[in-house]
Formats: C-alpha cells, structure tokens, sequence
C-alpha cells in the first residue's frame, strides 16, 4: 500500500512525517528519510491495529491530503517557522 507522507523540517534536523490517511499516525526522525523508514513502520503497526478494530484507512483524495497540508503550515505559522513542507510517496508493508 502506498500513502502519501507530508515531511515538515525543523531548524535541529528533525523531520515530523503526517500521514493523512492514516489518522493521528505522525513519526519523526533526524532527517527527511529517517522519518520516512520511522513513518513506513509506524504506518504498519497502525494498519495492523486498525485490522484488529476492523477499521481501515481513510480515502486519500485531494481534499484530504489539502487539508492535512493546510494543517501543517498553520503549525508552522503558530510556531514562528517558515512554511516550508514536502509530501512525498511511501511504501507501507500490510499487516
């Protein structure tokens, strides 16, 4: 399964990896691939929960991964950084 990641840098080095279709699934890791590899696993314990709780992801539309990118700027902007994002494609291992 493919989902889209939505990375958003912080002046230590630390990336914040969002998955939009995958709700309340945030990683995080000291540059962009390592929150990625961080994401890709936290992505698979989530679908594995989520199988348990015979519940799945959400569809990921436009609108959906627009409001999740409007969210994370608005962060940005309370948190005084610039708004500076990227979203990215990554491979999740099904359960």
């Amino acid at each position: 399964m493919r989902v889209t990641a939505i990375l958003s840098p912080y002046p230590d080095g630390t990336y914040v990896a969002v998955l939009p279709a995958l709700p309340g699934c945030v990683s995080e890791g000291v540059g962009a691939e390592a929150a990625l590899v961080n994401a890709a696993e936290s992505a698979a314990a989530w679908l594995a929960e989520a199988r348990t709780a015979e519940r799945g992801p959400l569809d990921e539309t436009p609108e959906l991964i627009a409001e999740e990118i409007y969210q994370v700027l608005a962060d940005r902007e309370e948190d005084g950084l610039p708004p500076l994002i990227e979203t990215r494609q990554i491979e999740v291992a099904g359960p």
